[in-house]
């Protein structure tokens, strides 16, 4: 910052210009895990359904525990998207918020215990990394979802990978990884996985607004 500032180099950042993206992200891939759309895309694809008719039914979003990890900008926005949806909604964050009217929950693994699903906006610092470790996988349950819109590293990634191969949990659906920009190849052929990547397709319209911060 001291040698922009000597240089004459304006410095500053989006603000909030991709916080409604990100949450719609973080909505789309956890659709997209419980409906099994991208597996299903496969399935066509792959020429399996000319071979067989039987497929795994999907979960429906409405009437489920969505648990937020992270209730600042962005996981605001995804909570207030998912309650229109119909889910039910509570969060864990550094601090209570008195402004919103979601269940507060004190530790990720409380917040699990009562969850469905899982999605993570909080910041990596000392204290979050690895914070979604094997006995909140377990807590969140064999049928539960974690969406990761958030940083890699707040999932220990080697405990993801044993418990979706065991079977542990339900499924995930990840936009960052521990080891960008290497997803761990285990979980590519799993069906109950969708990688998106963080530089994920935004409106273009978007590089004019940034232009204009």
């Amino acid at each position: 910052m001291a040698e922009c500032g000597r240089r004459g180099i304006v410095v500053t950042n989006a603000g909030d210009v991709y916080s409604d993206d990100v949450a719609d992200a973080a909505i789309g891939l956890l659709i997209d895990v419980m409906r099994r759309i991208t597996s299903g895309d496969r399935f066509v694809h792959d020429g399996c359904w000319t071979t067989s008719r039987e497929y795994p039914l999907g979960a429906k979003l409405g009437g489920k525990r969505v648990g937020i990890v992270g209730l600042g900008n962005i996981g605001s926005r995804v909570a207030t998207r998912l309650e229109a949806m119909g889910c039910i909604v509570s969060y864990t964050s550094s601090q209570k918020k008195q402004s919103t009217r979601f269940t507060f929950y004190p530790n990720i693994l409380q917040l699990a215990f009562d969850s469905d699903a899982l999605v993570l906006r909080c910041a990596l610092t000392n204290n979050t990394r690895h914070m979604i470790y094997n006995k909140v996988m377990k807590a969140l349950g064999k049928k539960g979802i974690i969406v990761n819109v958030a940083r890699g590293a707040l999932i220990d990634e080697v405990e993801l990978v044993k418990c979706l191969v065991e079977g542990e949990i339900g499924g995930v659906g990840l936009d960052v990884f521990e080891n960008e920009p290497n997803a761990p190849r285990e979980l590519f052929e799993l069906d109950n996985v969708v990688f998106c990547f963080m530089q994920r397709p935004l409106p273009m319209n978007h590089s004019m607004m940034l232009l204009r911060l």
